[in-house]
């Protein structure tokens, strides 16, 4: 007996020319991927961070605002407490008697404009 091994061959087809082109590899197209997306990404970072300049720069304004507000309405304080002296029932010698600087109808002004800044706070 004689055992005869049959041999198979094994043909390969030429590759056709559309199929020898460079294959794009999954990892070149990820790799754009990537890039694409880390692109996407720095101009949207770009833009979140011009948008938090400018909400800051809004911000410093208005607390620059409300610091000027608060020096106005102590300054206007300041003037509706300020007296000076009566020199006409003032006594050479004596306790000094006080007057106020501003008359009833200025310290309602004054008062006006304090009510006023007040409502802008």
């Amino acid at each position: 007996m004689t055992n005869i091994k049959s041999k198979k061959k094994v043909v390969t087809k030429p590759k056709s020319k559309a199929l020898n082109k460079p294959d794009v590899s999954s990892s070149a197209i990820l790799a754009d991927e990537e890039k694409r997306a880390d692109i996407e990404l720095k101009k949207l970072q770009a833009k979140e961070k011009t948008l938090q300049l400018e909400d800051w720069e809004k911000r410093k304004l208005t607390n620059e605002d409300n610091k000027t507000n608060v020096d106005k309405m102590n300054s206007l304080r300041w003037l509706l407490e300020s007296i000076t002296i009566d020199e006409e029932r003032t006594i050479m010698g004596s306790e000094p008697i006080f007057k106020p600087v501003f008359s009833d109808v200025e310290k309602q002004k004054i008062k006006a404009k304090m009510m006023l800044l007040m409502e802008r706070y």
